[in-house]
């Protein structure tokens, strides 16, 4: 199973952060960085922790809170992937996180 520790570590996911903040700071929008991210995470994480959520509800709350802005992308291109825009990363993002775990019916739409 893929993990927060995991996704912190990925590189090609910490490099849409960082594509993605580098857009937002050129439109004018507040720091996006992996600082960011983490913080988010850190914050999902309390969230559930009070509402009682329990560790792997906690695990995929933090996972989506780190990654949360990778949609935050300029039209171009990828090595991986080609050309993409920014919804393709939004349907990536969506992707990558419901792969992570189908066992929770309550996230499917």
């Amino acid at each position: 199973m893929i993990t927060y520790k995991d996704i912190q570590k990925n590189k090609e996911i910490n490099a849409m952060i960082e594509q993605g903040n580098q857009v937002l700071k050129t439109l004018g929008y507040t720091e996006h960085s992996k600082k960011h991210a983490l913080k988010v995470a850190e914050y999902a994480a309390e969230i559930l922790k009070i509402t009682g959520a329990d560790a792997h509800q906690i695990e995929l709350a933090q996972i989506a809170g780190y990654m949360h802005d990778i949609g935050n992308q300029s039209t171009g291109s990828c090595p991986q992937w080609g050309y993409f825009d920014l919804f393709h990363f939004e349907r990536v993002g969506y992707a990558a996180f419901r792969s992570i775990d189908n066992r929770d019916s309550n996230w499917s739409s």
